[in-house]
């Protein structure tokens, strides 16, 4: 008789942890909390990796457009010849690296001469980072051949968003098709 309440006992706890942990997951508290704690541990860490004074952005926006429809006649999308003009500046001025967000997937809508042109500053820099994205199939999207070539590195562009809208993980690019969620 003892050792049939002692099994019920087991049963009715294991059936209770085992409840508790399937709603648990299933209404995916667990990766709310995480998520949270996660983001709880990076706000009591930052102070430890400040901000550098030595990271600059070039952002392009309205503004940059207008002018260069104005001052150079050119419409979006930009020659690549512009961007190789770029490369070329943050190359005199010394800048240790220089990474285009925005893939160049395509061939230049002004001919090939110009994506040979883009390509030939960004190796004579040798230190351009080109990007590569993840379509919806998972299949990696690259920039054509020639910046593909000359790239310093290529890095990944994609996010996903957590399911309360905060992007913590990426997927890293391995050239030999490796990757992985991190």
């Amino acid at each position: 008789m003892k050792n049939k309440k002692k099994y019920f006992n087991f049963f009715c706890v294991a059936f209770f942890a085992l409840a508790v942990t399937s709603f648990v997951s299933y209404t995916g508290l667990l990766d709310w909390v995480e998520a949270k704690a996660y983001d709880s541990r990076i706000r009591l860490t930052s102070d430890e990796f400040p901000a550098s004074d030595e990271i600059s952005l070039v952002l392009l926006d309205q503004e940059s457009l207008d002018w260069a429809k104005k001052e150079k006649g050119w419409s979006w999308p930009w020659p690549r010849a512009a961007y190789a003009s770029l490369v070329k500046y943050f190359n005199r001025a010394g800048a240790a690296t220089l990474a285009f967000d925005m893939i160049y997937s395509e061939p230049s809508l002004y001919g090939s001469e110009d994506d040979e042109v883009f390509a030939k500053a960004c190796a004579e820099y040798g230190r351009v980072i080109q990007t590569i994205y993840y379509d919806s199939n998972g299949t990696v999207v690259k920039p054509v051949e020639p910046l593909e070539k000359t790239a310093a590195a290529l890095a990944n562009i994609t996010s996903s968003l957590d399911e309360d809208g905060v992007c913590r993980r990426g997927i890293f690019y391995a050239p030999q098709g490796e990757a992985g969620m991190v």
